[in-house]
Parts: C-alpha cells; structure tokens; sequence
C-alpha cells in the first residue's frame, strides 16, 4: 500500500518518530519532506515456485533517477524501515544490503550465476527494529520461503525540491491535524518559492534543527 500514511494515524505517529527521524535530519538538513510511505505485507512463497518468486532484483531507490543521473550520484533520498516480523532467521523475505555500495560507480560485481554480488548481506531483524538507508545503497529482497508472512513500514524522505513519489498533495483535513514540522514533512509550504528558497515559515525544521546544536 503505497501513500500509506493518510490512512491511519498510527502511521502518521511514526512520520517523525523521536528514535528514529532525528537521525535523518542529522544526515540530510532539516530541508526534507516525505517521498514515500508504503506499508508491505510480503505472503510465504507458494512450495511450487523457485527462490526469485516475489524476490525483488537488486537495485537503488529514485525511480529513473538512478539511471538518469550522472555518477557519482549525490544523496537525494533517505528511508526508514520499520521491521513489524520477526526477520531473525534466514529465508523470510528480508532485506539485503551490499555495505558500502553507496560509493559505487556502476552495479555491483557479481560472480556468474551468482544469485547475490559480492559482499551482500541479509538483515536480521525482530520486530520493533528500523534501519536507515539510502538510496544510492544497492539492495535487494530475498524470497519468503517460510511459514510467516513479512510485514514493514518503509518512509522515505527526500529534499523539498524534488517531487514526493506516491502523492500530488496530502488531504487538507491531514494536514490540519498537524503541527508546523509535520506540515512540512507532509510536503506544505507557504509559497511555490518555498519550496527552493525557503523562509523559516516554509520550514519550520530548519528553526528545530538550531535549537538542538
């Protein structure tokens, strides 16, 4: 469920949840909104189907961005995964990382026939845990060939000039529920010009940041 976020405030709770998005803020700036929210539940693998049923292929975050921009590529996008399963044994759909990707140029190397690159990892995770990434780290989803059914809350954030990927604009009576901060990472603004050169009324993060330096 992509654009979850609208439909439950529970998920709106973690939009800048106080363990977690400070970290985000540290490593972007405070000149952020959120890109992405999207809620996935990953099934068991049917017994009949081969390890890549539903495995997701390796790759970086941004859409066409990553293919479009010239390498190296600059830091645009941050996420959030939020682990709700149990992901402490192999083989239930979790995510895997090759470390230090990020400063690749190109795709990551790979034996032939292999069907992971050298170096990659599976995350082990238990429910409750969150790992940030971004979205030059190349990754990938492993097949579920288990008997539980992966569920996670992924939000992404990215800087205000660039385009959220799963909504034009959030629901008006949404935004009225929220405070300043949250309007902003909502992706309001006081003015279109905000949106590249903003006041401390167009991002109110920047005057948070401050405060806690």
């Amino acid at each position: 469920m992509r654009n979850c976020l609208p439909a439950d405030d529970m998920f709106l709770e973690l939009v800048d949840w106080p363990a977690t998005f400070p970290l985000v803020v540290d490593l972007m700036n405070w000149n952020i909104h959120l890109i992405t929210s999207h809620l996935v539940v990953r099934a068991p693998s049917p017994p009949d189907v081969d390890a890549a049923w539903k495995a997701s292929v390796w790759h970086r975050d941004g859409g066409t961005a990553a293919s479009e921009m010239q390498e190296p590529h600059p830091l645009i996008l941050m996420k959030i995964a939020y682990w709700l399963t149990d992901l402490s044994e192999p083989g239930r759909g979790a995510i895997r990382f090759i470390p230090g990707s990020h400063r690749l140029m190109g795709r990551p190397a790979q034996a032939e026939g292999a069907p992971d690159p050298y170096g990659a990892i599976e995350l082990r995770a238990t429910p409750g845990d969150a790992v940030i990434f971004e979205q030059r780290l190349w990754h990938a989803v492993g097949p579920n060939t288990s008997s539980i059914t992966r569920k996670s809350l992924f939000y992404g954030y990215g800087y205000r000039w660039l385009r959220p990927m799963d909504y034009v604009t959030m629901p008006e009576e949404l935004l009225a529920r929220c405070d300043p901060i949250r309007r902003q990472l909502l992706g309001d603004a006081a003015t279109q010009l905000g949106y590249w050169l903003p006041t401390d009324q167009d991002a109110p993060l920047r005057a948070w940041q401050r405060e806690r330096e």
